[in-house]
Formats: C-alpha cells, structure tokens, sequence
C-alpha cells in the first residue's frame, strides 16, 4: 500500500495542496533543533560519476518520536 493510500485512510488526500502541506509540515519537523539528535559530516566515493569524486554531506538523525 502506498503512503498516500495510507495516509487517505486517515483523511489526508493526494491533491497538490495535501502534499504542500505534509512537505511544510516534514520540513518544519527537521528545522525544530529540538528533534534533532545529532548531525555528523559523512563522505562517500561517487563511483557513478566520471573520476569517482568524493561528496562530502552532513547527515542529521531525528529523535524518535
């Protein structure tokens, strides 16, 4: 089942609107310093790509709910 079949369960629709909102909503959940646990600088070889460059990102773990 997907999500938006999931979540229609519980009244939330798959309409262009819906899905503004659930993406504000996730947004402003990672954006709340008080959800976040912890945040780390991760490296990883991009081996797809030409000369297999190494990308550098900083990750953030979210508390549990």
């Amino acid at each position: 089942m997907s999500f938006f079949a999931c979540s229609k369960s519980i009244g939330i629709h798959d309409t262009p609107a819906s899905r503004t909102l659930l993406e504000k909503h996730l947004n402003d959940i990672l954006k709340n310093p008080n959800n976040i646990s912890a945040t780390e600088v991760r490296t990883y070889i991009a081996k797809e790509l030409p000369d297999k460059p190494v990308v550098e990102y900083t990750a953030t773990t979210e508390k549990a709910s």
